[in-house]
Protein backbone atom coordinates (compact mmCIF):
# COMPACT_ATOMS: atom_id res chain seq x y z
CA UNK A 1 0.00 0.00 0.00
CA UNK A 2 1.55 3.17 -1.46
CA UNK A 3 2.26 6.08 1.98
CA UNK A 4 -1.47 7.95 2.21
CA UNK A 5 -1.59 11.11 0.73
CA UNK A 6 -2.69 13.07 3.98
CA UNK A 7 0.77 11.39 5.43
CA UNK A 8 2.67 12.56 2.29
CA UNK A 9 1.85 15.81 2.67
CA UNK A 10 2.52 16.00 6.54
CA UNK A 11 5.83 14.09 6.06
CA UNK A 12 6.86 16.85 3.55
CA UNK A 13 5.53 19.64 5.59
CA UNK A 14 8.00 18.44 8.56
CA UNK A 15 10.72 18.38 6.29
CA UNK A 16 9.83 21.46 5.02
CA UNK A 17 9.97 23.16 8.61
CA UNK A 18 12.62 20.74 10.10
CA UNK A 19 15.03 19.42 7.22
CA UNK A 20 16.72 16.26 8.19
CA UNK A 21 19.79 16.21 9.77
CA UNK A 22 22.88 16.78 7.81
CA UNK A 23 26.67 15.63 9.08
CA UNK A 24 29.59 12.66 8.67
CA UNK A 25 28.01 9.44 8.48
CA UNK A 26 28.52 7.25 11.30
CA UNK A 27 26.62 6.24 14.71
CA UNK A 28 25.86 10.22 16.14
CA UNK A 29 24.17 11.04 12.41
CA UNK A 30 22.11 7.73 12.59
CA UNK A 31 20.82 9.19 16.27
CA UNK A 32 20.27 12.35 14.63
CA UNK A 33 18.09 10.77 12.14
CA UNK A 34 16.43 8.29 14.16
CA UNK A 35 15.15 10.97 16.67
CA UNK A 36 13.88 13.50 13.19
CA UNK A 37 11.99 10.43 12.30
CA UNK A 38 10.67 10.10 16.28
CA UNK A 39 10.00 13.43 15.89
CA UNK A 40 7.94 13.01 13.15
CA UNK A 41 6.49 9.98 13.92
CA UNK A 42 5.09 12.18 17.02
CA UNK A 43 3.73 14.96 14.62
CA UNK A 44 1.93 11.98 12.55
CA UNK A 45 0.80 10.81 15.87
CA UNK A 46 -0.45 14.27 16.88
CA UNK A 47 -2.39 15.21 13.45
CA UNK A 48 -3.72 11.88 12.92
CA UNK A 49 -4.41 10.36 16.80
CA UNK A 50 -6.86 7.81 15.42
CA UNK A 51 -4.67 6.03 12.83
CA UNK A 52 -2.10 4.66 15.16
CA UNK A 53 1.34 6.30 13.90
CA UNK A 54 4.53 5.78 15.54
CA UNK A 55 8.21 4.14 15.31
CA UNK A 56 9.55 0.56 14.96
CA UNK A 57 12.61 -1.42 15.29
CA UNK A 58 13.24 -4.55 13.42
CA UNK A 59 13.63 -6.79 16.68
CA UNK A 60 13.71 -5.89 20.13
CA UNK A 61 17.70 -6.10 20.58
CA UNK A 62 17.90 -3.26 17.85
CA UNK A 63 17.59 0.89 17.45
CA UNK A 64 14.77 2.37 16.73
CA UNK A 65 14.71 2.54 12.52
CA UNK A 66 16.40 5.97 11.12
CA UNK A 67 14.25 6.06 7.76
CA UNK A 68 10.59 4.72 8.70
CA UNK A 69 7.56 6.19 10.14
CA UNK A 70 5.27 2.92 11.35
CA UNK A 71 1.68 2.47 11.84
CA UNK A 72 0.16 0.13 14.31
CA UNK A 73 -3.62 -1.81 13.20
CA UNK A 74 -4.96 -4.94 11.70
CA UNK A 75 -1.69 -5.40 9.89
CA UNK A 76 1.42 -3.24 10.45
CA UNK A 77 3.11 -1.16 7.83
CA UNK A 78 5.86 0.99 7.54
CA UNK A 79 6.85 3.84 5.14
CA UNK A 80 10.46 5.17 4.33
CA UNK A 81 10.20 9.01 4.64
CA UNK A 82 14.31 9.59 4.41
CA UNK A 83 16.38 8.59 1.32
CA UNK A 84 20.19 8.62 2.09
CA UNK A 85 19.68 8.29 5.85
CA UNK A 86 22.85 6.21 6.16
CA UNK A 87 25.15 8.84 4.25
CA UNK A 88 25.10 12.31 6.28
CA UNK A 89 22.75 13.64 3.82
CA UNK A 90 19.79 12.28 4.12
CA UNK A 91 16.61 13.67 1.97
CA UNK A 92 12.98 13.52 2.46
CA UNK A 93 10.96 11.48 -0.26
CA UNK A 94 10.03 13.47 -2.97
CA UNK A 95 6.98 11.06 -3.75
CA UNK A 96 5.09 8.61 -1.45
CA UNK A 97 7.06 5.99 -0.81
CA UNK A 98 5.20 2.01 -1.37
CA UNK A 99 4.66 0.65 2.48
CA UNK A 100 6.53 -2.65 3.89
CA UNK A 101 4.66 -4.86 6.21
CA UNK A 102 6.13 -4.91 9.12
CA UNK A 103 4.68 -8.52 10.55
CA UNK A 104 7.45 -9.49 13.36
CA UNK A 105 9.04 -6.19 13.54
CA UNK A 106 8.62 -4.39 16.71
CA UNK A 107 5.90 -1.50 17.05
CA UNK A 108 6.89 1.90 19.15
CA UNK A 109 4.34 3.75 20.05
CA UNK A 110 4.71 7.44 20.16
CA UNK A 111 2.61 10.32 22.29
CA UNK A 112 1.59 12.46 19.76
CA UNK A 113 3.00 16.24 19.67
CA UNK A 114 2.42 19.49 17.23
CA UNK A 115 6.35 20.03 16.34
CA UNK A 116 4.99 22.31 13.06
CA UNK A 117 3.15 24.75 15.57
CA UNK A 118 6.64 24.36 17.81
CA UNK A 119 8.58 25.04 14.75
CA UNK A 120 7.31 28.87 14.63
CA UNK A 121 9.18 29.89 17.96
CA UNK A 122 11.90 27.58 17.15
CA UNK A 123 12.80 24.74 14.36
CA UNK A 124 15.88 22.99 15.89
CA UNK A 125 16.79 21.99 19.37
CA UNK A 126 19.55 23.63 21.68
CA UNK A 127 22.81 22.95 20.02
CA UNK A 128 24.51 19.58 21.00
CA UNK A 129 27.55 19.82 23.40
CA UNK A 130 29.56 17.53 23.94
CA UNK A 131 29.27 15.33 27.57
CA UNK A 132 32.13 15.29 29.50
CA UNK A 133 32.39 11.58 29.17
CA UNK A 134 32.44 11.73 25.54
CA UNK A 135 36.09 10.77 24.18
CA UNK A 136 37.31 13.99 22.14
CA UNK A 137 38.80 12.32 19.08
CA UNK A 138 38.65 14.33 16.16
CA UNK A 139 35.94 12.06 14.80
CA UNK A 140 33.67 12.81 17.19
CA UNK A 141 34.84 16.65 17.26
CA UNK A 142 34.20 17.21 13.77
CA UNK A 143 30.63 15.51 14.26
CA UNK A 144 30.24 18.11 16.82
CA UNK A 145 31.48 20.63 14.99
CA UNK A 146 29.11 19.77 12.21
CA UNK A 147 25.73 19.32 14.17
CA UNK A 148 26.28 23.02 15.54
CA UNK A 149 26.79 24.65 12.41
CA UNK A 150 23.72 22.68 10.93
CA UNK A 151 21.83 23.99 14.09
CA UNK A 152 23.00 27.30 13.23
CA UNK A 153 21.99 27.24 9.67
CA UNK A 154 18.51 25.78 10.80
CA UNK A 155 18.19 29.01 13.37
CA UNK A 156 19.17 31.56 10.69
CA UNK A 157 16.47 30.12 8.16
CA UNK A 158 13.77 30.63 10.94
CA UNK A 159 15.26 34.40 11.34
CA UNK A 160 14.87 35.01 7.76
CA UNK A 161 11.69 33.66 7.62
CA UNK A 162 10.55 36.15 10.15
CA UNK A 163 12.15 38.68 8.57
CA UNK A 164 10.52 38.23 5.05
Amino acid sequence: MRMPDELFALVQAFGAAYPPPFGLAGEAHDERCRAWTRQLAEQAMFTFPALGYGCKRASADRPLSKDVIAQYGAQSRGWDVLSGAGTGAPAVHGAPSEGVDLTGQGFVAVTGHDWLSDAGASASPAPPSPSPSTSCDECSLLQTMVAVLVWLRDDLSIIKGQLA
